[in-house]
């Protein structure tokens, strides 16, 4: 999925969700009449770490009580202003958004899906940005030199044990490709060819990867998991029905459900589109046939974000989301917790 109003087109997306793990050896200090001092440890894979402060020891973080970020693994906290209870959350990845537990109204009337009530229980942490060629082929680069994924006669990349086909480097349309153990992206790929300058200027590297299925998409977040030390959600069970792990549970990388998806691009206030009220134009999204007429550097399109700051969540291209798709019970519009998609059909959404 791409967007509360998807934008049909034959490219797929990926983006990243994490859970944004506290670390477990906070330790409190009082430095001096004045200030305390928090310490931990560093966390192998983070990029920084969050702060946070509540009245209850079981509060859940949210924008609304981080009181400050940093790099290091220590804060110092005025005294006067810090009663309450404090954790520290590691901040994964090179940019994820933090989402807080909340409520909304999913999906839309008179539709496969119509509207029912959805509770989130837990954080979890969006990528700001879609996952670009260059991101990609750097973790699948990683993946073939670690025997994680190999490239067939057909010169076709498969992944191991499963060989369930990731991507076709010969389709027309993909943007790798692959000679003597190393991955590079074609500057010039025939879908971009319309034009003959287009074609002259076009660099894959900065925009969404696109054309790869769930697998791939799976795969991308498995990889980045285990480059960062962490352990992989998906880890060769995706073919399993029902899935053996509740993707909420999960400390790693992997896809968003289709819930947490349609939950970011609605908040806080169940707008029609990431952005707000106004319609579509392309200074806020990038539609193939109306717009650039090809996929966009993802961030390019600023005044398109969502009420946290995440890009392209609609146009420029597709997005694969963790759940299966299936028919929903029209009889059945309670409200949910925590949904993970239909529990037994093979296709994704």
């Amino acid at each position: 999925m791409n967007a509360l109003h998807p934008v049909l087109a034959a490219l797929l997306s990926c983006s990243l969700v994490a859970a944004s793990p506290p670390v477990d050896d906070l330790v409190i200090t009082v430095q001096d009449a004045t200030t305390l001092r928090l310490t931990w440890s560093p966390v192998s894979g983070g990029s920084g770490y969050n702060m946070y402060r509540g009245t209850d020891p079981w509060f859940e973080p949210t924008p609304s009580n981080r009181i400050a970020s940093t790099a290091d693994t220590f804060l110092t906290c005025p005294r006067e202003t810090s009663r309450g209870f404090f954790l520290v959350c590691v901040v994964m990845g090179n940019d994820l958004v933090i989402h807080p537990p909340g409520e909304f109204v999913m999906g839309e009337p008179y539709v496969s899906q119509p509207e029912h009530s959805v509770r989130l229980t837990h954080t979890f942490a969006l990528s700001r940005f879609e996952v670009s060629n260059q991101e990609f082929m750097e973790a699948l680069q990683w993946a073939y030199d670690h025997e994680l994924v190999s490239v067939s006669i057909y010169n076709r990349v498969l992944a191991l044990p499963l060989e369930e086909e990731l991507l076709d480097l010969n389709d027309g349309y993909g943007e790798f490709a692959f000679a003597d153990g190393q991955f590079a992206l074609l500057r010039c790929p025939s879908a971009a060819g319309w034009g003959f300058g287009e074609a002259l200027t076009y660099d894959p590297a900065p925009r969404p990867v696109q054309n790869i299925n769930w697998y791939a998409a799976a795969s991308y977040c498995d990889w980045r998991s285990l480059m960062e030390d962490l352990t992989p959600y998906y880890s060769n069970s995706w073919s399993e029905i029902p899935h053996p792990r509740n993707p909420y549970d999960s400390r790693s990388y992997r896809l968003p459900t289709e819930a947490e998806w349609e939950y970011a691009a609605q908040f806080n206030d169940e707008r029609t589109w990431p952005w707000g009220l106004e319609g579509a134009d392309c200074q806020r999204m990038n539609q193939a046939v109306n717009c650039v007429g090809w996929s966009s550097p993802v961030g390019t399109h600023g005044s398109g974000v969502s009420g946290l700051g995440l890009h392209d969540l609609c146009g420029n291209a597709l997005e694969w989301c963790n759940d299966r798709h299936g028919e929903f019970d029209w009889g059945d519009t309670v409200a949910v917790t925590d949904p993970v998609g239909h529990p037994f059909n093979s296709e994704r959404s």
